[in-house]
């Protein structure tokens, strides 16, 4: 009986699944003889940039092939070597030089190129740094002028005492900006105020109570910062704020010297902040003429100090005949203490000189010096101011 093979049907799908696992095979050998040139290509390729001396071995071994070449001429006629020999030697130690040569010079511009662009990207993050600590730094000195202007602003006495002192620590230019903006923003203020205005004198002491405190803080500050600056570099720190307040205190103390006793007596509180103001302003006359005194700078001091005095001189002439309180503290006190410094003549940075004789012959003799430093001409009525001043 003879044995049947398989049907037509299952060899032809023998056939078809045969085919597919061979393009299956096929495809599988050629990735992974991808994959083998890659990796060759990148060892190569890296071999090729890092590691020249092979370079240097290849054109010794070409210079050595073209040599043993080029030596078969001196032997048989049979042995001489081809054009064809020569030329593919030739060509060998060409190329071998040509990259050598560039491959060389590849990695010495890769090298060049690292050691340009390394320090311009540190350089990069240092300015951005840098930009960072700036804003960091702004933002901590908005931070600080609200903390200073609400502790100014508050109706706690002892917030803005504290504040004043402070201040009188920070650094002068955080000081001048605080002085710029207070008193070189409001030196128009005091004019500005009108008798038809409703709350016109309540707003004149609260903004006097509210500038007293800085005025001291800058008082203390030339006494604190003395020691870490001479007297020449802290005067040109601190004279252009000294100007701002003597021009803002020019129509604002005339103003105040109006304020009747009643008016000072509603508001206790504010009339104390008032009173202190007042006083602050004495004890900063007496600082930086110390100060002017010890740069030889009177001259400045004076030219600063003029519109003060002018405006003050005219206080009787206004038609009021008795000082009021706040009049009282201006010239028995604080303009008192100024014209004793004023003959004294105190030496900047030791402590004030012992007061010897007749009271009244020292303000006289400081009342003399505001004369002679502010000079004639100047409209400013002596007579009157003197007589507020109580000298004889």
């Amino acid at each position: 009986m003879t044995k049947l093979g398989p049907p037509p049907e299952d060899i032809d799908g023998l056939r078809h699944e045969n085919q597919v696992l061979r393009a299956e095979l096929q495809k599988r050998i050629k990735s992974e003889k991808r994959a083998v040139e890659l990796k060759i290509r990148a060892l190569n390729t890296s071999g090729s940039l890092l590691f020249s001396l092979f370079d240097r071995k290849k054109i010794l071994t070409n210079f050595t092939n073209l040599f043993e070449t080029l030596s078969r001429f001196s032997g048989p006629r049979e042995q001489w070597p081809s054009r064809d020999d020569i030329l593919a030697d030739s060509k060998a130690l060409s190329l071998s030089w040509i990259r050598f040569a560039i491959r060389r010079r590849t990695l010495m511009f890769l090298l060049a190129l690292a050691a340009f662009v390394i320090p311009g990207i540190q350089i990069y993050l240092v300015m951005q740094q840098n930009e960072i600590i700036k804003n960091q730094n702004k933002f901590f000195e908005i931070e600080v002028y609200d903390i200073v202007a609400r502790s100014m602003t508050s109706g706690e006495m002892s917030a803005k005492q504290m504040t004043g002192a402070l201040l009188a620590r920070s650094d002068l230019g955080f000081l001048d900006g605080i002085v710029t903006e207070v008193f070189g923003a409001g030196s128009d203020m005091g004019a500005s105020l009108v008798s038809t205005d409703a709350d016109t004198l309540a707003r004149r002491l609260r903004d006097a109570a509210f500038r007293g405190h800085i005025i001291l803080g800058l008082a203390r500050a030339i006494e604190v910062h003395r020691a870490d600056e001479s007297a020449m570099a802290l005067h040109k720190q601190v004279y252009p704020m000294f100007t701002k307040v003597m021009d803002d205190a020019a129509p604002r103390v005339t103003e105040l010297l109006k304020v009747g006793r009643d008016a000072v007596l509603e508001d206790t509180q504010t009339a104390e902040e008032v009173y202190r103001y007042l006083a602050n302003l004495g004890t900063l006359l007496r600082k930086e003429w110390s100060l002017a005194l010890a740069v030889d700078e009177q001259a400045q001091f004076f030219v600063a100090v003029t519109p003060l005095i002018k405006r003050v001189s005219e206080y009787r002439a206004s038609g009021f005949a008795e000082k009021s309180p706040l009049a009282t503290v201006f010239f028995d006190e604080a303009m008192h203490q100024f014209l004793i410094d004023l003959a004294l003549r105190p030496q900047f940075g030791e402590p004030p000189p012992e007061i010897t004789g007749n009271i009244e012959d020292l303000t006289a003799r400081g009342f003399a010096e505001l004369q002679k430093g502010i000079g004639e001409g100047r409209d400013i009525k002596w007579s009157n101011l003197k007589r507020l001043a109580g000298i004889q």
